[in-house]
């Protein structure tokens, strides 16, 4: 299901079976499907950045949602929309959206739908307020916050709005430049994730977390949660089998900021990485070739970036890709950034 490979970060597989679910639905008329599916393919295509499509996907869940309605999808629909706004950059929609699924979890008496709310819109106003330096919504992303790290003690499930909670608060102090607290919360949320050992990322935690933990945090763990996204991201290059899907998802929001929060590794590791293996086998020029991979750019905008030929790239990648022993662009964009050639 589209919801399970979007959480494992595996975007093509996200989108191309919530698109066969959402279909398969239709053709069954299981409109909670259609409706799950649907939402969970919006959501797929906001981690590529690609808002239109997002929201296009939104209202054929809306559709779903008119023809079977119910208190939960309506809540449902007006979150996705919420997330939606705030990933086109829209404070003022998000807001509206955001206050409209509070105020149905609120009349339906939801505590647990209150809690999921109010941590999403934490995360997403201290995203947005630490981009603009908006103190207003940075103070939003506070309170909320807040009051879902007050919610969290009612629930016996493992959620992961406590942490999303931290991740906000991190996201807060390190715009605000209080550097100790901005440490204490990542910190926080890092030991979480230890903690849990799930095998879901969830992005719109990590993210806020390693840019606090990397302002602000000591060096062990600054190379901790360095080498923890380098892994993350490596183990998506290499699950993703779509080269067009893998491009636009490290050129998208969440790859574009993910691979520069992962950075080359050091100059140390670099050394040894180059002493040893298949990488001591690439030439300059090659290896140049292997990092241009981690950029998410296609074969025609590598040959622009090396003014070459793109057949003559598309040559050098193929010997390049055997002597590393890579199948695919994916196991090689793996092995790159495994090997820290950024």
């Amino acid at each position: 299901m589209c919801i399970r490979d979007r959480a494992k970060v595996i975007p093509d597989l996200a989108i191309s079976r919530g698109e066969e679910a959402y279909w398969a639905a239709k053709t069954l008329g299981d409109r909670s499907l259609e409706f799950l599916a649907a939402g969970g393919t919006a959501m797929a295509f906001l981690d590529l950045g690609e808002i239109q499509e997002a929201e296009r996907w939104l209202g054929l869940a809306a559709r779903a949602a008119t023809g079977a309605p119910t208190p939960l999808r309506a809540r449902r629909l007006e979150l996705w929309r919420a997330l939606a706004r705030a990933a086109a950059g829209d404070a003022a929609g998000m807001r509206e959206h955001f206050d409209r699924a509070l105020q149905a979890a609120t009349e339906q008496g939801r505590p647990a739908g209150r809690c999921e709310i109010l941590a999403r819109l934490a995360l997403e106003a201290a995203r947005l307020g630490a981009e603009r330096a908006d103190e207003e919504l940075l103070g939003l992303a506070e309170r909320s916050a807040l009051e879902a790290k007050a919610l969290v003690p009612l629930f016996v499930a493992h959620q992961p709005w406590g942490v999303q909670a931290d991740a906000a608060l991190a996201e807060v102090a390190l715009a605000r430049a209080d550097l100790p607290a901005a440490a204490q919360a990542g910190q926080r949320v890092a030991g979480a994730l230890q903690e849990a050992m799930r095998e879901d990322v969830y992005p719109e935690i990590l993210l806020p977390t390693a840019r606090a933990v990397l302002a602000a945090g000591e060096e062990p763990d600054k190379q901790m949660i360095r080498m923890y996204l380098q892994l993350l991201l490596a183990m998506t290059a290499q699950r993703t089998v779509d080269e067009g899907v893998r491009v636009r998802w490290f050129r998208g929001p969440i790859g574009r900021e993910w691979t520069r929060l992962a950075g080359p590794v050091g100059d140390a590791a670099m050394a040894g990485a180059a002493a040893s293996g298949a990488l001591s086998a690439l030439g300059e020029d090659e290896r140049r070739l292997l990092g241009l991979l981690t950029e998410g750019l296609t074969t025609e905008q590598i040959a622009e970036r090396v003014d070459a030929p793109v057949e003559s790239v598309r040559l050098k990648l193929q010997q390049m890709f055997a002597k590393v022993g890579a199948s695919s662009r994916g196991e090689a964009t793996a092995f790159a950034l495994r090997e820290g050639v950024l």
